[in-house]
């Protein structure tokens, strides 16, 4: 229940976004773009400063450490003992 209720402000904060974005690009003048675009710009911005904070704790697993290296676009630096 209390996802449910997270998730379904979480949907309405991203609307509210993207209906803000749209008139501020209608007010410039500027091109918008598709929803699924913005919505998923919004969710990559919310999310990388916590990706990257998580990738330099070198005890997570290190298939979950790689892929994080993937989102971020950066090499994977392996510490040898």
């Amino acid at each position: 229940m209390a996802l449910t209720i997270f998730f379904g402000l979480m949907n309405v904060g991203a609307i509210n976004a993207y209906v803000i974005y749209n008139a501020n690009m209608k007010r410039l003048q500027k091109e918008t773009v598709e929803r699924r675009h913005f919505l998923k710009d919004l969710a990559l911005g919310l999310v990388m400063p916590q990706i990257q904070k998580r990738s330099s704790i070198t005890t997570l697993p290190r298939f979950i450490r790689s892929k994080m290296f993937q989102i971020l676009g950066k090499e994977e630096i392996t510490e040898r003992s």
